[in-house]
């Protein structure tokens, strides 16, 4: 069964913009890693509190979710 040459012409379309927002969103994030890799190594002392502040925070949220 083939497509109506207006459904096939939309949905490559669709599929174009799709990959383009994914191939957007992949680059987005390489940059936010090479971004978080440089802020951590410029500032350490300060990445490793907020690390232990966010999993004491974590654990804390969860301690409490199993309480219920």
């Amino acid at each position: 069964m083939a497509l109506k040459p207006q459904v096939q012409t939309q949905l490559t379309e669709t599929l174009d913009k799709l990959q383009d927002l994914v191939d957007d969103t992949a680059d987005e994030a390489q940059h936010l890693g090479r971004t978080a890799r440089r802020e951590i190594r410029n500032h350490p002392n300060a990445s490793v509190a907020i690390a232990l502040g966010a999993g004491f925070l974590a654990g804390i949220l969860m301690a409490a979710a199993c309480r219920r």
